[in-house]
């Protein structure tokens, strides 16, 4: 009897352990089917999210993409803005150091002009001591100028046998040997000296109405000298009439060079200088005076010159 009912109760408790595993895997089933469709109920809504999310970007997309592209333009527009102002720049800053480099240019010629007129200063001291001795030497010498004979080369006297001979022009010292008295003597301030450059009237010649002063000008420094014209080129007849000069050239340069820019003088070169006055009076025989201007070397002024005809 006790194998029987022991054997009995173990198959109830089998049956029962089956049923409970049957009950346990079909209440695990019902768990996952609830967490699936709960999951699924989720998903679904996520969708429904991200749909509403990716309209909304479409929408922004649409409005922020009209944007983005006028603010890229306007970019472009301040990217050229920006390489115009930088080369407006750069070009203020070149003309800038250009502006500055010609200071300093004119600097340095304010400094040379002040030394030139410092030496202009005591050169006119110079020419004023000089002019009272010129003078004094003039008065000395003008009874004598005015016996001076200046007959034309085509003049004739008769000689003590009746004949006739040409009269030579006035004799005149010729040379180094002569010396700077004999020449006063003949032509009373033929040459002048100015910042130690030579003023020689080599001739005068007369044709006509046309008078032309032939003159050398030799620079005596060391150095090369610049002559610079001035105001103006006057003769000075024995009447006390002036004339203005109608033409006037020195070396290669002609009277608008020599005012503009003037002429460099080299050091012991002998330059020509000619100036030609027009409507003088054809039987003019001298001048009293010839003066010539300069900015560099101020007034060239030599006196009693003959004329040749």
């Amino acid at each position: 009897m006790k194998p029987l009912f022991a054997s009995w109760i173990g198959r109830s408790i089998a049956a029962f352990g089956g049923l409970g595993a049957m009950l346990s895997v079909a209440y695990t089933g019902f768990e996952y089917g609830t967490y699936v469709s709960e999951s699924s109920q989720s998903l679904s809504v996520e969708e429904h999210r991200l749909r509403g999310h990716d309209e909304g970007f479409k929408t922004a997309e649409g409005v922020l993409k009209p944007r983005l592209e006028a603010a890229e333009s306007e970019l472009r527009i301040l990217r050229v803005r920006n390489e115009r102002l930088t080369r407006q720049f750069e070009e203020q800053s070149y003309a800038k150091r250009q502006a500055e480099e010609h200071r300093l240019t004119l600097e340095g010629s304010v400094a040379e002009l002040s030394e030139d007129l410092a030496s202009e200063r005591m050169l006119t001291k110079r020419l004023t001591s000089n002019v009272a001795d010129l003078e004094a030497r003039l008065s000395s010498t003008q009874a004598k100028v005015e016996t001076l004979s200046i007959p034309s080369t085509t003049a004739a006297d008769a000689t003590a046998d009746g004949s006739t001979a040409a009269v030579p022009h006035t004799q005149e010292i010729a040379g180094d040997d002569a010396t700077d008295k004999d020449k006063a003597l003949l032509y009373p301030n033929r040459f002048v000296r100015s910042g130690k450059v030579l003023f020689k009237v080599n001739e005068v010649r007369g044709e006509g109405r046309r008078v032309t002063v032939d003159m050398a000008v030799k620079n005596e420094n060391r150095q090369s000298v610049r002559l610079f014209g001035g105001r103006d080129i006057v003769a000075l007849d024995t009447e006390g009439n002036a004339y203005r000069f109608s033409d006037f050239s020195i070396g290669e340069s002609n009277h608008i060079d020599f005012w503009n820019r003037g002429i460099d003088l080299e050091p012991d070169i002998t330059y020509r200088a000619v100036a030609v006055f027009d409507n003088l009076p054809d039987d003019l025989r001298g001048l009293q005076m010839f003066t010539m201007d300069s900015r560099s070397h101020g007034d060239i002024r030599l006196r009693g010159l003959p004329i040749r005809r």
